[in-house]
């Protein structure tokens, strides 16, 4: 089976893919040992890793509201950059305006 992977899409046109199981053990590390008090590796440990690795969402909900991007790029590896389509941002405000006077 292919090691699951979380694509990444910045808006600046970089792309990385981190691997699932970094995020879901992250997880399981806090919920399975800090709160449940699992031992890592036990079956409680694996069945919280696995309930993150099986459910996108639980993954996202965790990225995003628990770890930091320092914590992440280690096991980022950029896959693509890509020219940002400027129109489409324009057009959905995706910029910061400011004056310089």
């Amino acid at each position: 089976m292919e090691e699951k992977k979380v694509i990444i899409k910045f808006h600046n046109g970089f792309v990385y893919e981190v691997p699932a199981m970094f995020i879901a053990e992250n997880r399981a590390d806090y919920y399975a040992t800090e709160v449940e008090g699992f031992p890592k590796g036990s079956d409680g440990y694996i069945a919280e890793r696995n309930l993150a690795l099986d459910d996108p969402d639980e993954l996202f909900d965790w990225m995003y509201n628990n770890m930091n991007w320092d914590e992440i790029l280690p096991h980022a590896r950029l896959i693509q950059t890509i020219e940002p389509n400027l129109d489409e941002e324009w057009m959905e405000g995706n910029t910061t305006l400011s004056v310089n006077w």
